[in-house]
């Protein structure tokens, strides 16, 4: 069986929940704790237990680092500046 252990990003995306990849993308889009849980109908503390999971899930430690993991991934595109 082939876990494919030597490209642990290859499939991390696989690891997050809907609603871990529902915070990452509001994350990713510049909004607060507080906007994410007002946008999605739950609690700043469950914002930040997402974010803990999220990051523990794809071996990374703040939010810049959840914004480049998101753009490599595909949750989020680049806005293009005309």
């Amino acid at each position: 069986r082939n876990n494919n252990r030597s490209h642990p990003e290859s499939d991390t995306d696989q690891w997050l929940t809907n609603r871990e990849r529902d915070v990452a993308a509001l994350v990713t889009q510049g909004c607060t704790n507080r906007q994410v849980g007002k946008r999605l109908g739950i609690t700043e503390v469950t914002v930040r237990h997402h974010l803990t999971s999220i990051f523990n899930k794809l071996r990374i430690t703040n939010r810049f680092q959840l914004i480049a993991w998101s753009y490599r991934h595909g949750i989020t595109r680049p806005v293009e500046v005309r």
